[in-house]
């Protein structure tokens, strides 16, 4: 099963993504996908200046903004899109996903089985 973090050698953007085999960073310590991007792409902890205060994420507005995009969906002029649900799906995905990390991130939460399940879930989209 993933626990870290390791260069993503498809991405042109600098990226880490999941590996099975153990690295310097892990899924589990705070910081640590970031520190792998700064470490692997710039130049380590200069390039990679801490967190800043995760309470101060407003988990209440990323909320109301993914509701008034579902209620407020772009219908194209020609008629609905065959894809919609397709895109609903991933929009609930990213949408769970987001405010999972927000509550982990909040220290609300742990890393547990499900998230890592929607994690492989999010690759396989991308």
């Amino acid at each position: 099963m993933p626990g870290y973090w390791r260069k993503d050698w498809s991405s042109e953007a600098p990226a880490c993504k999941l590996a099975s085999y153990e690295t310097p960073y892990s899924i589990y310590a705070r910081d640590d996908y970031k520190r792998c991007v700064c470490d692997l792409y710039g130049e380590g902890e200069k390039d990679c200046p801490e967190a800043d205060d995760y309470s101060k994420l407003d988990v209440e507005t990323v909320k109301e903004e993914f509701e008034e995009i579902e209620n407020n969906p772009f219908e194209p002029e020609i008629g609905p899109s065959r894809s919609f649900s397709q895109i609903e799906r991933e929009l609930d995905l990213i949408e769970n996903t987001l405010l999972t990390a927000f509550s982990i991130l909040q220290g609300e939460q742990e890393v547990n089985e499900e998230i890592l399940m929607i994690i492989d879930e999010l690759e396989k989209i991308r």
